[in-house]
């Protein structure tokens, strides 16, 4: 899957009806990898164990609003 997203050309259309090279950033490629990785190695299933990732103490568990 992820070679297909980051690997695979594809198009999209501009404002002037041209085409370009669609290109993720850096930074989201990188977010996507790090939730595969804390799903996949690090078992995090629910807002909870994704908390106890967070060092900075910025996010708390108020800042979701599903049950």
């Amino acid at each position: 899957m992820l070679h297909h997203w980051f690997e695979t050309e594809d198009l999209t259309e501009n404002a002037d009806g041209s085409l370009s090279t669609f290109r993720y950033y850096f930074a989201q490629r990188e977010a996507v990898e790090i939730v595969i990785w804390l799903y996949e190695v690090r078992s995090a299933r629910d807002k909870y164990d994704l908390l106890r990732f967070d060092a900075s103490g910025a996010v708390s568990s108020g800042m979701f609003d599903e049950d």
